[in-house]
């Protein structure tokens, strides 16, 4: 169900994903995002259920790292104007890694998976944290509820 293959952070830069600043993401939390091992353009396909509710979910997030002691999730995202606070974040882009990260959950749930957006300008990584994707993943499964 998890495939793609490891690459660096350069393969995403020839791609035209990160702009040519991609060496200036450096955050000790993520590092694993980039490192051998970690996996680029990972579809995630499941199931979420929410009392009566099924949802299914299927996507692919830009960057994958599992560990033994923890799974961490990115997407990259091309904004011109980047948000800069987490308030400015799409919802829509909140609730995408939510539900990746659910479906996440349920494979490792004998670790936590963080999940994060990296702002393609500037650029930034942005965690988004346990709380926020909770919030998020309770109104996507009410949304996409029949």
């Amino acid at each position: 169900m998890l495939g793609g293959r490891a690459c660096d952070i350069h393969d995403h830069r020839e791609h035209g994903v990160i702009t040519d600043h991609a060496e200036e993401i450096d955050d000790a939390r993520f590092r694993e995002l980039f490192v051998s091992g970690s996996r680029a353009e990972v579809p995630i396909v499941g199931t979420l259920f929410s009392g009566s509710e099924t949802v299914t979910v299927s996507g692919q997030v830009d960057r994958l790292s599992v560990t033994k002691n923890q799974v961490l999730i990115a997407d990259f995202k091309t904004n011109r104007v980047p948000a800069r606070r987490i308030e400015e974040v799409p919802a829509a882009y909140v609730e995408q890694l939510a539900a990746y990260r659910a479906v996440l959950q349920r494979l490792y749930p004998d670790r936590p998976v963080r999940a994060a957006l990296i702002w393609t300008e500037g650029p930034d990584l942005m965690e988004l944290s346990a709380a926020l994707l909770d919030r998020a993943l309770a109104i996507h499964v009410a949304a996409r509820a029949p």
